[in-house]
């Protein structure tokens, strides 16, 4: 059995080394979505959600960003607004991560490597199909990526970025339930809702040690 959380922990560290903010955020994804897994069980049945899995999912939501290590810092540091270029080029970091988790063979237990892979492109796909890389529609996206992609969205609403001022956790939730953040399951969001204070708790911990 290999040491996968010392691997991908010592991953995400190099990771920061280039882009800082990153590790922090990473983080706070990997703590939300550890607790949107706790008893989602019950909610998930056919996905068989072991303890060893909820904590495989929750661990490599450290590395969903993982392919951003591979860009270079056009478009992606500078304090402005992207073009549409430059959009288009920050996307392919899904694509990208998968092929870096790939190459994770000889690190990793195969599960993890395989859920790293699905995590790493699919983590902004949404429900309705209208997410990228590949617009996959409803349960087509892997149950990891979608957990990830919730956990994801809500820390980069209440996330300060040079593009937009952090959403109060309120409002957060509110834009994720109406779907101004994409389009959830409505069994995920149930989740999500049912761990909302938990979720704050999270966000306001992290907020004061900042």
């Amino acid at each position: 059995m290999r040491e996968n959380q010392k691997v991908i922990e010592t991953i995400l560290m190099l990771v920061g080394y280039r882009q800082e903010e990153i590790t922090e955020h990473s983080r706070r994804v990997s703590a939300c979505t550890r607790l949107l897994l706790s008893g989602a069980e019950e909610v998930f049945p056919e996905v068989s959600l072991t303890e060893e899995r909820k904590n495989c999912i929750a661990v490599c939501a450290l590395l969903h960003d993982l392919g951003k290590g591979a860009l270079c810092d056009c478009g992606l540091l500078q304090k402005r607004k992207p073009s549409e270029k430059e959009k288009e080029y920050y996307y392919t970091h899904t694509v990208r991560g998968e092929e870096m988790a790939e190459t994770l063979s000889l690190l990793l237990d195969a599960d993890y490597v395989e859920c790293l892979k699905d995590i790493c492109r699919y983590h902004h796909e949404r429900y309705d199909g209208r997410g990228y890389p590949d617009g996959l529609l409803g349960e087509e996206i892997p149950f990891a990526a979608q957990v990830v992609g919730l956990a994801d969205a809500f820390d980069e609403l209440v996330s300060e970025r040079f593009y937009k001022h952090a959403y109060s956790c309120n409002d957060a939730i509110g834009k994720i339930v109406h779907g101004e953040r994409g389009i959830f399951s409505s069994r995920l969001i149930g989740c999500f809702l049912r761990k909302k204070e938990e979720l704050i708790q999270v966000v306001t911990e992290w907020e004061s040690l900042s």
